[in-house]
């Protein structure tokens, strides 16, 4: 049985391990000041069609999920996830521990739709308390990329252009299948 609960479930594909293998005993300085690193720099930069552009690696996903999410949100702000997001229950609080709150909402099959998050903001809007409440300022999206997850509508179009510049704007967080979509600013 195949298990695709995260990317950690095994090691990885045979290709990296050839060229991990074939790397192994190079002297490198490490931390990001190798050759390897500069390399895979540069292809992220001419991928992004930005060559002037700040490249960092990160340990892993919850690293990269914190920095970013912390990067993004005011200290007053807090992140819209579905109750079963990747990050609601699996990064040991790595979230909260920065200050910002995880706000879970329902979801479906693991989705949260547009009609959900645009609820959870009007909700806010209309509490006459909210100026004291942790302001929603950020939608967590985990695509399970074994089961093509994606924010859609009620009635399963996809969470698209439109729907997206009611409720937030996008910002991707540099993993292949993380999505972190900022509400618009409210005055």
């Amino acid at each position: 049985m195949l298990h695709f609960e995260c990317d950690y479930l095994e090691g990885a594909h045979p290709r990296i391990l050839e060229k991990l293998s074939a790397t192994n005993l190079d002297q490198t300085p490490g931390y990001g000041a190798d050759k390897h690193c500069e390399r895979a720099a540069e292809l992220i930069r001419k991928a992004c069609g930005a060559p002037e552009a700040q490249v960092w690696f990160l340990v892993g996903g919850t690293q990269t999920n914190a920095t970013v999410i912390r990067s993004v949100l005011r200290n007053y702000e807090g992140v819209l996830s579905a109750d079963t997001g990747h990050i609601t229950g699996h990064e040991a609080g790595a979230i909260e521990a920065s200050g910002h709150k995880i706000l879970a909402l329902p979801q479906k099959e693991g989705k949260i739709s547009a009609e959900t998050v645009e609820r959870a903001m009007e909700k806010f809007q209309n509490d006459p308390s909210r100026h004291f409440a942790v302001h929603p300022g950020l939608v967590y999206i985990r695509t399970r990329r074994s089961m093509e997850r994606s924010i859609r509508s009620t009635n399963s179009r996809p969470f698209g252009p439109s729907a997206t510049a009611i409720v937030c704007r996008s910002t991707s967080t540099g993993r292949a299948s993380d999505t972190v979509l900022r509400p618009k600013e409210t005055t």
